[in-house]
């Protein structure tokens, strides 16, 4: 392939694509409406060739053509590049050109911007800092609030994902906003939403957007409705004490109050890894009806409260807790990760242990700056966390930091013998009432019929199911909770062979690994597979064990993973806490 850097003039930015490249410009005046433009040059074999080209009159616009984001720093260039001629195609593809797996870039793409040293197009995605994000399974938006030459705007991305694949964009436009008018983000949403859903009666949308809206129709029509009204159904995602700092939190709704002057609801937090109830999916809050709000809101999982003084804790470090999930930023090998352990303070600064999920891989060592935090754990101390970190065969390192929300430790020293861990004196601070309902909170146990969904990992599946496929020697599983799980097929085999109780049983004492209700054996062998290789018996001492070999056949094409009993580590029957009264939510 040629060099990016073999740059002809008239374009402002490349953007590299694993068939070649695309040139991004901007126009002559003589060209408005139609002000910028995207050619696509295929490189075969070294001989490039532009082969498609599109214009539009603004970069929104483009965006929705290409149908992928041009983060703010290209679009900065692309607004400040001379004007520039097309290039002349002589012979263009037919077709959706962009929607090509090899015409459309990945995070690991190099942008070159004109004037700037080049970088990878997820970096830039990285920089992309919008100021409400909406996601509902496959559907994903972004609100961004601007300025222009004609004052304040908002701006919004719709975009539907898919797995292992970056969002495709939809829908990219902005409005201007009056002076002093307040963005409501839920509404705005919505009225999103309503618009869009308009497009194609007026004659506005493309025949890859009308297609988009008609997948999602139902979905975007319950959007668009509005908040439902009271008493909320279960289900429903709300905000409580949203004007109350140290006590707005997320969650949902799980029912209502036996006299109907509130609701039993769960946090976000509380399903969290390392939150006490994690394993408990009944467990619930009682809150008043007028402290409830419905929303739009993201889980809220940070569970920082203001402190005295200027509402910081200067020991707070920002590090993430095993258990955490994360995605990198450009790694070539691999996106998504639990982390580990975290290691902070030597020349390196700060770095995480992680164990990939989407490749057949050990623990990785990575800089803080090449991930992105998706999920954090909470562990309520530092004593439980080394506890749990011990039990499941993950000892803490010298050199390690412990974190939780309201706790910070470092391993200093170990014990000549092994026996022993010295962590410094942990700094405690004013605590989240979520973090430690059991001291703070009433808290009551919810019918399992009530029991909310698991929280997933974001997947950008629409999956509903579990299915596995295998490609040379390894096993992949796209799960619509844990995501794209890729093992060796070894280890997977060895996994698959082991009883359903006997899998449970490992991860259960690994509390940083979410399992859930009814989760398909093939999706547990996996996880077990990937963070518990060293503990599955051999092959030898599995037919010893068992002397009928069962079928570990592994189907080339993706199948449906079966569903198995629920192990009783983790029930939606578990019995309620026995917990002292506490304040009235």
């Amino acid at each position: 392939m040629s060099s990016p850097r073999d740059r002809p003039d008239g374009y402002a930015l490349r953007v590299a694509v694993p068939a070649g490249w695309w040139e991004l410009q901007r126009l002559p005046g003589d060209y408005i409406p139609n002000s910028f433009a995207a050619t696509l040059v295929i490189d075969h074999d070294g001989s490039p060739t532009r082969v498609w080209a599109t214009s539009a009159a603004s970069v929104s616009s483009l965006e929705e053509t290409l149908g992928w984001i041009c983060p703010a720093d290209t679009r900065n260039v692309l607004l400040a590049a001379p004007a520039t001629l097309p290039p002349r195609i002589t012979e263009s593809l037919d077709g959706d050109v962009p929607m090509t797996a090899s015409h459309r870039p990945t995070r690991t793409s190099i942008v070159e911007p004109t004037g700037k040293p080049p970088t990878t197009y997820g970096r830039l995605l990285n920089t992309e800092t919008p100021d409400r994000v909406y996601r509902d399974g496959p559907l994903h938006i972004l609100l961004h609030t601007g300025r222009s030459h004609d004052g304040p705007v908002i701006a919004y991305r719709i975009s539907e994902t898919l797995p292992d694949q970056l969002p495709t964009l939809m829908f990219c436009s902005a409005r201007h906003l009056a002076p002093g008018e307040e963005v409501d983000a839920d509404e705005e949403i919505r009225t999103v939403v309503r618009h869009v859903l308009k497009a194609p009666s007026t004659g506005e949308a493309t025949p890859r957007q009308v297609a988009f809206l008609a997948r999602h129709t139902a979905r975007l029509a319950g959007l668009a409705a509005g908040p439902p009204a009271h008493p909320y159904p279960p289900g429903t995602r709300v905000v409580v004490h949203p004007d109350i700092p140290p006590l707005r939190a997320t969650g949902t709704i799980l029912a209502t109050l036996d006299d109907n002057t509130g609701y039993l609801w769960r946090p976000d937090a509380a399903d969290l890894p390392g939150h006490p109830w994690a394993a408990h999916p009944t467990w619930a809050l009682p809150v008043r009806r007028e402290a409830t709000h419905a929303t739009l809101d993201p889980p809220d999982t940070d569970l920082s409260v203001p402190q005295p003084g200027d509402g910081t804790n200067p020991y707070q470090p920002d590090i993430l807790a095993t258990g955490s999930l994360v995605t990198t930023i450009d790694d070539p090998r691999f996106t998504t990760a639990t982390v580990l352990r975290a290691f902070d303070g030597d020349k390196h600064g700060l770095r995480y242990q992680v164990q990939p999920h989407d490749a057949p891989l050990p623990p990785q060592l990575l800089p803080a700056d090449d991930l992105i935090p998706l999920r954090p754990a909470v562990w309520p101390t530092v004593e439980a966390l080394v506890r749990a970190r011990l039990a499941g065969e993950l000892p803490p390192m010298l050199g390690e930091a412990l974190v939780t929300p309201h706790e910070v430790g470092l391993v200093v020293d170990r014990d000549l013998d092994g026996s022993g861990i010295v962590v410094a004196a942990p700094t405690p601070w004013t605590t989240c009432p979520l973090l430690a309902p059991d001291d703070r909170l009433t808290t009551l146990a919810a019918s399992a019929d009530h029991a909310p969904p698991r929280h997933p990992i974001p997947t950008d599946s629409p999956a509903t199911a579990a299915t596995i496929h295998h490609a040379g020697d390894t096993v992949h599983i796209h799960d619509p909770i844990h995501g794209h799980l890729a093992v060796r097929a070894d280890l997977y085999i060895r996994a698959l062979r082991q009883p359903p109780a006997a899998l449970a049983d490992l991860l259960a004492h690994r509390p940083w690994i979410p399992t859930h209700p009814d989760q398909p054996h093939a999706v547990t062998a996996a996880l077990a597979a990937q963070h518990t290789p060293a503990e599955l018996p051999t092959a030898a001492a599995d037919h010893e064990a068992s002397p009928v070999e069962p079928e570990t056949a592994i189907p080339d094409q993706p199948t449906s993973a079966t569903t198995t009993a629920t192990d009783g580590n983790i029930t939606p029957e578990a019995p309620g806490p026995d917990l002292p009264a506490g304040p009235d939510w």
